[in-house]
């Protein structure tokens, strides 16, 4: 049992020691981000979407009460 227990701390302690790697490598920032991101311009909503929209809060607020 002794010999097992002694084996068992050796294996882990090996483990830990072997996984312990250090990456000195790392990527660069990519500091353009900002500005290279190109987003759609918005439309505009039409009145039959303003329409639904309005249908939809006013069914939410009758049935929240």
């Amino acid at each position: 049992m002794k010999y097992i227990s002694c084996f068992a701390c050796a294996i882990i302690l090996c483990s830990a020691i072997t996984s312990c790697e250090k990456i000195e490598e790392e990527p660069t920032v990519n500091l353009g981000y900002e500005s290279d991101v190109r987003v759609p311009d918005s439309e505009e909503l039409t009145t039959e979407d303003l329409d639904s929209i309005q249908k939809l809060k006013d069914e939410y607020t009758q049935n929240a009460i």
